[in-house]
């Protein structure tokens, strides 16, 4: 199951989606109210979602273009927290910026935190923050959604906290990320993390670690 966020006729409107259904449904038509994706995430039951899928039949179905897209968590609630360096390949092409940021060994897990005051959309131009910014990078990643509050979880529990996952682009200015010696100004201005189109529930994706990318 797939949920979005959009706007039709000028309202800001939670839709889903399902695999091999062309078109959206509008989670009001259900009877179902959530405040926003955040509530809908936190509180959704599986006897809602089971509805949403099994009772689509008579509903009003919308069509993608009759919808502006929005990224679904469109004002997260807490900064997205990231997980630097995470691939070789990559870690190699970001030295071009600074190879003491990014080939210097890390003895431990890099973390780091992106402030989103209102994430961006399908479509959105991304400011170039020209005079501020002389080196913007962007780079593809995985979202994972949770749906409860973790706090100490094993390892092997950590699926059972996952809601679902999306795609953020993680866009930096590199000039003052290297700058600053910490990662969080250079990841975190207005327009810097793109999200969406939607959150794909985590019965669809069994294994994150083997996902396939396709080009638009």
């Amino acid at each position: 199951m797939r949920f979005y966020t959009g706007k039709f006729e000028g309202t800001q409107l939670l839709f889903a989606g399902f695999e091999k259904d062309p078109f959206l449904y509008r989670i009001e038509d259900y009877g179902m109210k959530f405040s926003d994706m955040t509530e809908l995430v936190c509180t959704i039951t599986d006897e809602q979602k089971d509805r949403l899928l099994n009772e689509r039949e008579g509903k009003r179905a919308y069509a993608l273009d009759e919808i502006q897209i929005l990224p679904p968590i469109v004002r997260p609630r807490q900064d997205v927290v990231c997980l630097g360096i995470n691939y070789s390949e990559h870690a190699k092409e970001a030295s071009a910026f600074s190879k003491e940021a990014f080939t210097k060994d890390k003895p431990y897990t890099i973390y780091f935190s992106k402030r989103v005051s209102e994430a961006a959309g399908d479509k959105e131009t991304i400011p170039s923050y020209k005079g501020l910014v002389d080196s913007l990078d962007y780079e593809a990643e995985l979202g994972v959604v949770l749906g409860r509050d973790a706090k100490g979880v094993k390892a092997e529990d950590a699926e059972k906290f996952i809601f679902g996952y999306t795609i953020i682009n993680d866009f930096s200015a590199r000039n003052l990320q290297t700058r600053h010696k910490q990662w969080y100004l250079g990841k975190s201005l207005d327009g810097f993390t793109p999200m969406g189109p939607c959150i794909v529930t985590a019965d669809e994706i069994p294994d994150p670690q083997i996902l396939e990318s396709e080009a638009m």
